[in-house]
């Protein structure tokens, strides 16, 4: 495949959201944010997903990429999809034993854990499953293997990429976050398409915020920590991707 300029933009706006996302946490630790309401915060994730997403399929329709690839799901690659779930389920809690203090009151106080937060965090799953799955394991990538014509050379890009856009995290979620695109790339990989790197980037998702909201208190700063998770300025702009 050949890249276009639209690809080339495409990439570029992909470098750029990541590029925001850290400029945007070097700028949290200088100035006070203004707080944002928890349901707001998703609605605005949901929207800013579906409009990156939108943008990447449109990429793909004029490249004629095809953005869910070719599946072939089997027992092995449900198999290998659940492995990789249960992976990083259980990293999660490991990583959190590690996390700074002011990465875990942004964790926690992003949790659903009202009736309404949590509908609308399955909502988000959805979003992010999805969405980030078509911008990062299909778009992106075939834009990437257009350039250097080595699957993992660009699934290793965009997993850079990919990680950088979730930098709130802090930095030990950025390298774990990693390490979870490449082996959501070898799903993808294996199976040929989306379907089963989506089921797990969801699962993950939902399982994650769900049980969060459940076993982990609210901490002090509540409002200021949710801000602080969205990115958000006083515009009112968002330089999030969801989780």
């Amino acid at each position: 495949m050949n890249v276009s300029v639209l690809s080339i933009i495409f990439l570029v706006y992909c470098i750029l959201r990541a590029l925001l996302a850290i400029l945007s946490e070097l700028h949290s630790k200088e100035k006070k944010l203004h707080p944002v309401p928890l349901v707001n915060a998703y609605v605005r994730g949901i929207n800013d997903t579906a409009l990156s997403t939108l943008l990447a399929v449109l990429v793909a329709v004029a490249g004629r990429m095809p953005v869910f690839g070719v599946n072939q799901i089997d027992g092995k690659t449900v198999l290998s999809g659940l492995a990789l779930l249960i992976l990083m389920l259980t990293l999660s809690p490991l990583e959190w034993r590690f996390t700074p203090e002011k990465y875990k009151k942004r964790i926690a106080n992003f949790a659903p854990r009202k009736t309404k937060e949590q509908m609308l965090w399955i909502v988000c799953s959805i979003a992010a499953g999805v969405g980030e799955e078509i911008i990062f394991r299909s778009v992106l990538l075939q834009i990437l293997l257009g350039w250097t014509g080595n699957y993992w050379d660009s699934a290793i890009i965009s997993a850079v990429i990919f990680a950088l856009t979730h930098i709130r995290h802090g930095w030990l979620a950025v390298v774990e976050i990693f390490f979870i695109a490449v082996g959501l790339h070898w799903l993808v990989k294996i199976s040929g398409g989306l379907y089963i790197s989506i089921g797990v980037h969801f699962l993950h998702n939902l399982i994650y915020g769900i049980i969060g909201g459940i076993l982990i208190k609210p901490m002090p700063d509540e409002e200021l920590a949710r801000d602080q998770v969205l990115g958000s300025r006083k515009d009112g702009s968002s330089t999030t991707i969801l989780p």
